[in-house]
C-alpha cells in the first residue's frame, strides 16, 4: 500500500512535514529563543545594582516601562528594549505630521523617496 492520503482518511503527517510550513514554523520558534536569550545577556559598563535600587525606589514611569516589556529592563539584557523605541518614535512622528506642514508634505506628497526620507527620520530617532 502507498502512504498518499485518500480524501478519506484526513492525510497523514508526511504530507504535513514535506511541505514549507514546519520550516517556517521552526523558523520563528528560533526567532523566540534568540529574542528571549538575548534579554538575560547582560549589557555592560551599566551598574545593575544601582539600576536595581532606581528601579525599586522610584517605581514611576521606569517601572512602568519595565512592564511594558515585561520585566526584560530590570534584567538590563542587550535586547531589552526591543521594538518598543521605534513605535515610540513613529507615533511621535505622525504626530509632527500633523502639526509641521513640512513633515506632512514629505509623508504625503512626496511619494515613495518622501516616504521612505519620513522612515529614515524615525529610525535615527
Amino acid at each position: 500500500m502507498g502512504t498518499r492520503s485518500s480524501p478519506g482518511d484526513g492525510g497523514n503527517m508526511g504530507d504535513f512535514f514535506s511541505g514549507k510550513l514546519p520550516g517556517k514554523i521552526a523558523t520563528v520558534f528560533a526567532l523566540l529563543v534568540v529574542s528571549r536569550v538575548g534579554t538575560y545577556i547582560p549589557i555592560s559598563g551599566v551598574d545593575r545594582a544601582a539600576f536595581a535600587e532606581s528601579l525599586a525606589g522610584g517605581g514611576g514611569m521606569m517601572g512602568y516601562v519595565d512592564t511594558l516589556t515585561g520585566g526584560s529592563i530590570s534584567k538590563l539584557g542587550i535586547f531589552s528594549l526591543g521594538i518598543v523605541p521605534y513605535i515610540n518614535s513613529s507615533i511621535i512622528f505622525q504626530l509632527l505630521g500633523s502639526v509641521f506642514p513640512e513633515f506632512k508634505k514629505l509623508q504625503k506628497e512626496e511619494g515613495e523617496s518622501g516616504r521612505r526620507q519620513f522612515q529614515q527620520y524615525q529610525r535615527c530617532v
